[in-house]
């Protein structure tokens, strides 16, 4: 699990991030869930060139999700 606070306190943002066995190769989006807009499968290749926010690419590179760790990142404010 990831957090990242808005220093004003108007957003928070969680992410969660799952290990898991795939059994079919296309996922589906349920399309009923709104929270939700996208997911896939990624190579570590890919992880690397995201923009991530809060920034996990080396939490996610590192491959070992046999615990599950708190990080905690500060926020990333868009530069316009």
């Amino acid at each position: 699990m990831n957090q990242s606070i808005e220093p004003g306190g108007k957003r928070h943002l969680i992410q969660l991030v799952f290990s898991v066995n795939v059994r079919k190769e296309v996922p589906e989006l349920n399309l009923n869930e709104k929270a939700i807009t996208g997911f896939g499968y990624f190579s570590s290749a890919a992880i690397r060139e995201m923009d991530l926010r809060p920034d996990i690419k080396s939490f996610l590179l590192e491959g070992d999700f046999k615990s599950a760790p708190f990080i905690k990142s500060i926020w990333v404010s868009e530069k316009k």
